[in-house]
């Protein structure tokens, strides 16, 4: 699958990597030689937003990409992306294309042997159905689930911990408010903290809480000894809830701890948080990875996946691609 990044100063453009032939068949096919399929990321993303369906369609198509995909968005996870992609425009912008002779038969059929191809490898020409019931045999098994928890545990990233907030010591019966993004998020987390002998208070603000959410956040957090809150991607522009929600927190005095659900990148818009840990996800898996590295069952060994820099300031780095800590 490829991704929409955009990478301006090797590309000397705006293009998304998806929608890039120096990419798909250049650097995945020809550099690396790779030779099945290629998908793309979902069509409702964003980042495509200055393209009509049409066009993305048979730019993903020139790129090298074989399938096309399309995802509508999950509001339960706040996301900005816009539902959705229309698949119909872009069939009929191909299949105008292939009658001019704009895209060739011999494109198309590219991507059809190389789909067919994977679907033989794959048993799926022999045996084209399958019993339903014999998923719980095949997905979800307790070696994955192994796998999903140890790769979650070495995930966590802790960015910063200067004032010696983390680990937790459990069955201190300490309250402990946990406020912030998702309401599964937050409900999890609270699961797992009052499973380690603490007191819980969760209090949900969602991915943009309003002046009246966070009176509410900063009421609960005075009478609490210690606050979580979970962000999800704070730093998007056109919405600073998140971001007033931590800061009218940290203006209490209380320990907070920043535990970003998301990308790592809110740290850059937080310098007054002092404890800032990060799972790079909110699935509940890398939720209790989280909190097990709060309370250091596991030390957080995960490094940062990209760069954080000043909002502004893309030379000014604060935290670098591979930085982490830990316990010592």
């Amino acid at each position: 699958m490829v991704g929409h990044i955009v990478f301006p100063r090797i590309t000397g453009r705006k293009l998304p990597s998806s929608l890039s032939s120096l990419f798909v068949s250049g650097l995945l096919r020809g550099t690396l030689g790779y030779s099945g399929p290629v998908v793309t990321d979902a069509l409702d993303a964003s980042a495509l937003s200055a393209y009509r369906p049409a066009q993305v369609a048979l730019m993903a198509l020139r790129a090298g990409d074989d399938q096309l995909l399309e995802i509508a968005q999950d509001q339960s996870v706040g996301g900005q992306d816009t539902p959705p992609a229309n698949l119909l425009a872009g069939y009929n912008a191909v299949l105008s294309a292939v009658r001019t002779h704009a895209i060739s038969k011999q494109r198309l059929d590219q991507s059809v042997v190389r789909i067919l191809a994977l679907k033989w490898q794959l048993g799926l020409v022999a045996n084209p159905l399958t019993n339903p019931s014999a998923w719980k045999r095949l997905v979800g098994t307790p070696a994955h689930e192994a796998v999903a928890r140890t790769a979650s545990n070495r995930s966590v990233v802790l960015v910063r911990n200067s004032a010696g907030v983390l680990p937790l010591a459990a069955h201190t019966g300490k309250r402990v408010l946990i406020t912030g993004f998702g309401q599964v998020t937050t409900a999890t987390i609270g699961q797992d903290v009052g499973a380690q002998g603490l007191t819980p208070r969760v209090l949900a603000t969602g991915s943009a809480p309003s002046g009246a959410m966070i009176s509410s956040a900063v009421a609960a957090a005075r009478q609490s000894d210690l606050v979580v809150v979970s962000t999800f991607n704070a730093w998007t522009p056109g919405d600073s809830g998140q971001l007033n929600l931590v800061r009218s927190l940290l203006a209490t005095g209380k320990p907070v701890v920043v535990a970003a659900v998301g990308t790592p990148y809110d740290i850059a818009y937080l310098p007054g948080a002092t404890t800032f840990i990060t799972s790079l996800d909110y699935q509940p898996v890398s939720l209790h990875a989280l909190v097990r590295a709060i309370f250091g069952q596991v030390k957080p060994s995960g490094k940062l996946p990209v760069t954080i820099t000043r909002p502004g300031r893309p030379h000014a780095v604060l935290y670098p691609f591979g930085y982490g800590l830990s316990y010592s």
